[in-house]
């Protein structure tokens, strides 16, 4: 398993391309700049076979609708806090951007919950609730990387004054994530670089 990380144009939100040189697979963890992306996956010559997303704020959803253009055989896999925001511009923030955005319903969901496992490609991806920054917060365990959105972001406060964010279960998050990095020596990937 490799990981190439881009940093998006929006926010500097962050998209992790987790895959395969052999198998010529990938998973996106977050999907901004469509561009930079698939740019990166067909230099490569791999297949997105999936998409985790760890909150549905805009900066981290935005590339979605490209990507299913270029490969229509994707899935997104997410809390359904998040997918509910997915369909939604005012739960995505996106209502207050240049652009509006609403994710493309033909796009194959999967519904994940706390302490999930799945399992494809050689990959356990384990499903961790980190809920605070908004209802639908995800973390995503892969081998020895943990991938937080924005739920934990080292040297930044977690922004939880929207309607569906919680200062309180944000603290709680950050406990979690904090004690699994520390406990388990994993290495952090953030929602924003």
């Amino acid at each position: 398993m490799q990981i190439q990380t881009i940093k998006n144009s929006i926010y500097n939100s962050a998209t992790y391309i987790i895959y395969d040189d052999v198998l010529k697979y990938a998973f996106l963890i977050d999907c901004g700049d469509s561009d930079k992306i698939l740019k990166f996956i067909n230099e490569k010559g791999l297949v997105i076979k999936g998409i985790f997303i760890t909150h549905c704020h805009y900066d981290h959803i935005y590339g979605l609708n490209a990507i299913y253009e270029n490969n229509k055989d994707i899935t997104i896999y997410a809390s359904e806090e998040t997918i509910k925001g997915l369909y939604d511009n005012k739960i995505n923030l996106s209502l207050y951007m240049e652009t509006p955005y609403i994710c493309n319903k033909a796009i194959k969901t999967e519904i994940v919950t706390e302490d999930n496992c799945i399992n494809t490609y050689n990959l356990n991806i384990y499903v961790i609730n980190t809920l605070g920054h908004d209802a639908g917060c995800t973390t995503y365990i892969i081998n020895n990387c943990i991938f937080t959105g924005d739920s934990y972001i080292p040297g930044t406060k977690v922004f939880s004054k929207t309607k569906r964010g919680d200062k309180e279960l944000a603290n709680q998050s950050i406990k979690k994530i904090i004690d699994l990095i520390d406990r388990n020596n994993y290495k952090l990937y953030p929602g924003h670089i």
